[in-house]
């Protein structure tokens, strides 16, 4: 893994907000229970340059979302357990997060009506 990129597992941000503010990095949560799509974000943040925070399920992204502010969340539509729009409504329900992040659904399967569902 490159120097430059800054990938976050767990509870600590490898830059403090002030640091990440200061260097104009969005900070990204990618919600994905694949491990190739994580491998896969690293190389895509190492590219763009931005700091991204990796989980794995609904539940890890609203634990993630009361401890860090994120400027974008990348959500895989296609989870076990709590699927990405389900997740998406818990995240909106959440009152210190209400509709300031912008949530883009990510997906391999394309279906009829799930471009509809998740809007």
């Amino acid at each position: 893994m490159s120097e430059s990129i800054k990938v976050i597992m767990g509870t600590e941000l490898p830059v403090t907000l002030d640091e990440r503010k200061a260097e104009c990095k969005p900070l990204v949560l990618i919600v994905d229970d694949d491990p190739i799509h994580h491998k896969l974000m690293e190389l895509l943040a190492d590219r763009l340059g931005i700091t991204v925070h990796m989980v794995s399920s609904c539940g890890q992204a609203l634990e993630a979302l009361s401890m860090f502010s994120f400027d974008l969340i990348l959500m895989d539509y296609r989870m076990p357990v709590v699927d990405g729009c389900m997740c998406a409504q818990q995240i909106r329900a959440m009152k210190e997060i209400q509709d300031e992040i912008p949530i883009v659904a990510v997906t391999a399967h394309v279906v009829q009506g799930s471009r509809e569902e998740c809007l």
